[in-house]
């Protein structure tokens, strides 16, 4: 997410497909007769001198799998009936004189530091911090959900997509580098160095894992997409930059469709039951 162009849009799908998994899947659950409780936003953090979390670790594909596969081992043991979203951050932003910061709305200015942890959003019934603390050596910190800031939209759902939003705004995306090599003399080339993404640093976990559920395209249909606000029908237009260096609109090229899927979510063992039903009744 490092592209300046298509960066925003790229988190702004991206929470909103979290939002649509939790939400859906959550309701999937309660169809069943099982509650999972609110969703709560948690900081899970270890020691930047861990050799499980070294830069050099970091930076491979097994060695962020061992990262990841740790946090879940830890969810799965101190916290009872976990799912949600795993966002591993790489660094940490302080202030410049060394201080912590972990305001998002902060004025002073900021560097970047090594400091590995895990933000994870989701459900579940956490042991006490100090236990944790002393079962595992790593802890964990509960914050509060986003602020409120239209009225349009209810708490629990705006606090959740600006979490979200958040959270993946300044996620790690790691690289590892190698020598693109010439296919018959097998040596590097000059300066050349193809980087490559080690493996996602979002990953769903516990009760919302896609291995626990999905969903069903029920419909499919095109349509002219409304004003989040007003409701009217959206448009495109294209755009031409006058005299002064604005930008202004130029001709209207008409509605703005897109395709709009009706879901059906599911949970994973229920589908499974109507297949053995099927077969069993063919």
């Amino acid at each position: 997410m490092t592209c300046p162009v298509c960066r925003d849009s790229a988190i702004a799908r991206a929470a909103a497909r979290a939002v649509e998994r939790i939400e859906g899947l959550t309701e999937a659950y309660e169809q069943e007769g099982q509650r999972l409780g609110p969703i709560s936003h948690c900081q899970l953090s270890t020691s930047p001198d861990s050799p499980l979390f070294s830069p050099e670790a970091l930076s491979t594909r097994e060695g962020l799998q061992k990262a990841f596969e740790k946090a879940r081992s830890l969810l799965k043991k101190y916290c009872r009936g976990y799912g949600g979203i795993l966002i591993l951050h790489p660094w940490r932003q302080i202030h410049l004189d060394g201080s912590q910061c972990g305001r998002h709305d902060c004025k002073k200015p900021h560097t970047w530091t090594w400091s590995p942890h895990f933000h994870y959003i989701g459900v579940g019934w956490w042991i006490r911090s100090d236990e944790f603390y002393a079962a595992t050596g790593w802890t964990y910190t509960k914050f509060g959900y986003g602020r409120r800031k239209r009225r349009d939209v209810s708490e629990h759902q705006r606090s959740l997509i600006n979490t979200l939003s958040y959270q993946l705004s300044h996620c790690g995306i790691l690289v590892e580098g190698r020598h693109i090599y010439d296919p018959d003399a097998k040596i590097p080339v000059q300066g050349t160095i193809e980087l490559s993404q080690v493996g996602q640093v979002v990953r769903y976990v516990g009760l919302f894992s896609n291995s626990k559920g999905g969903y069903k395209v029920e419909s499919k249909s095109f349509e002219v997409q409304p004003c989040p606000h007003c409701k009217a029908d959206l448009h495109t237009w294209d755009v031409v930059q006058d005299d002064k260096g604005d930008w202004q609109l130029y001709s209207d090229r008409g509605p703005l469709m897109e395709w709009v899927e009706v879901k059906r979510w599911y949970i994973n063992h229920r589908q499974r039951q109507q297949r053995l039903a099927t077969a069993s009744d063919g």
